[in-house]
């Protein structure tokens, strides 16, 4: 606490001079403690007061950041050697350093990034630190208003850092990010070009608002719609196909398998190793065309709230095999929807795995779809299971397999109906000269914290090349 007390005059006095002194102080102290005699101090009181953690490093960051003059070189070393050693609040610097011009710097810091750095809450979304968002706004503005920087601030937009940065902002965070990208465009900072492949690195989908900034700053931009294939109603383009290759979609499956459905020592402790390996078995041995998440399919809401789960469950197998021409949907089911009444009927007619009433049953239906890399029916967006993937390029694999993968039920007047998805990228895109730029549906309030790049887009920007 004195500690605190201390920076926080330091802070109140604008002396960073004197708040740089002082951390070199409780280094120095921190140092002493732990060469002296055990009897002075406990491990836990030295690790409590005299070393620089995150609390006593956000005033020094604040103090940076509000520092009037452009850090000295000494400073800047200062500020680093006595921050070396405090995790999470390197964000604080890379603003700072942006702030006062300090490029080069900011830039070095940044790209040190590490996605295993991320925090995943009681949800499993990943999060950024909260003191990143700011500093990273600020180190992008102030590139792109120098001159001769703005290819490192493309670069940055552009970068994995980005792109797992913007997916990782809480509802009250994105207004920020909009502010951005919104300045960036109508400012006439990027080209059609660099706009086209901002959007197709960071994997954005544009809100209203910012596709209302490309529409300004491009004259020529006009709305458009896309069908099932990719065929555009306007520019005469077609999208490219969504497929996956089989080199990447073997790497998908093998880290899927060991980071998600293999990770029985953190949040898979109910599905026990013994059922993992017979359900391996059975998919390796078993033919099947489509995969059906069998319990979320008869959970799923319904128009008039009375259908009961067989029926809704019935409905599904029917319009796979009848309206769709899948031959042979496999069911994976839980333990106690055997007492069905049509539980006999598909085992006849279906391929069907019962997994017990506790076990994980996403990941290991996900499993199955990829073996053969066939279609799945749930509603479930999958986002606990992506996050666990922990790898930007992996998760982005897993984002392009998935839209085209899964089929979307629901339950209307007494029929069940089923969305396919569609056969093309669903992505910022380049065909027949034009850029396609997909609008996000505004489905619900809590928008950002959807995975909203999982509902094809009803409208797609499209820019014409110059």
């Amino acid at each position: 606490m004195v500690d605190l007390f201390v920076l926080n005059v330091c802070y109140r006095e604008k002396r960073l001079d004197l708040a740089l002194e002082y951390f070199d102080f409780i280094k120095s102290k921190a140092e002493e403690d732990k060469s002296g005699p055990k009897s002075v101090l406990k491990d836990e009181d030295i690790k409590s007061e005299n070393v620089v953690t995150e609390s006593k490093a956000a005033v020094l960051f604040r103090l940076i950041y509000e520092h009037p003059k452009p850090l000295t070189e000494e400073e800047e070393k200062s500020v680093l050697r006595v921050t070396r050693d405090v995790k999470g609040v390197s964000w604080g610097l890379v603003g700072a350093l942006a702030k006062t011009s300090k490029f080069e710097a900011a830039l070095k810091m940044a790209e040190k990034f590490k996605f295993g750095d991320l925090t995943v809450d009681r949800n499993y979304d990943i999060r950024f630190p909260t003191n990143s968002v700011a500093p990273m706004a600020v180190l992008i503005k102030k590139l792109f208003e120098a001159e001769d920087k703005v290819e490192d601030a493309f670069r940055t937009l552009k970068s994995p850092f980005f792109h797992c940065y913007r997916n990782s902002l809480r509802f009250n965070q994105t207004g920020e990010f909009e502010n951005l990208v919104a300045e960036i465009v109508g400012k006439n900072f990027l080209n059609v070009d660099q706009v086209g492949e901002f959007f197709a690195a960071s994997n954005y989908f544009m809100t209203k608002r910012i596709a209302e900034a490309v529409r300004k700053a491009f004259k020529g931009a006009f709305e458009a719609k896309v069908d099932r294939l990719g065929a555009c109603s306007k520019s005469e383009s077609t999208l490219p196909s969504a497929a996956l290759t089989s080199k990447n979609l073997l790497t998908l499956t093998t880290l899927f398998e060991k980071r998600v459905v293999n990770a029985f020592g953190s949040i898979y402790t109910t599905t026990i190793p013994a059922e993992f390996e017979d359900f391996k078995a059975f998919i390796s041995a078993e033919e099947y065309d489509v995969v059906v998440d069998a319990l979320n399919v008869a959970l799923v809401k319904t128009y008039t709230g009375r259908d009961p789960p067989h029926k809704l469950l019935e409905g599904a197998v029917y319009q796979l095999k009848n309206r769709l021409g899948f031959k042979r949907p496999l069911l994976v089911m839980r333990s106690h929807q055997q007492r069905m009444r049509n539980f006999e009927e598909w085992k006849s007619d279906c391929a069907v795995y019962v997994l017990r009433n506790d076990s994980q049953d996403d990941p290991l239906m996900l499993m199955a779809a990829m073996n053969k890399d066939v279609p799945f029916v749930s509603n479930d967006n999958m986002t606990t299971h992506r996050n666990h993937l922990r790898d930007p390029e992996v998760m982005w694999l897993f984002d392009r397999w998935q839209m085209m993968k899964q089929i979307r039920h629901s339950r209307d007047m007494n029929k069940t109906q089923l969305t396919l998805p569609p056969l093309h990228v669903v992505e910022a895109v380049l065909a027949n000269d034009t850029w396609h730029l997909p609008i996000a549906r505004l489905r619900m309030k809590k928008f950002y914290h959807e995975r909203h790049n999982l509902w094809p887009p009803e409208t797609w920007l499209c820019i014409k090349r110059t």
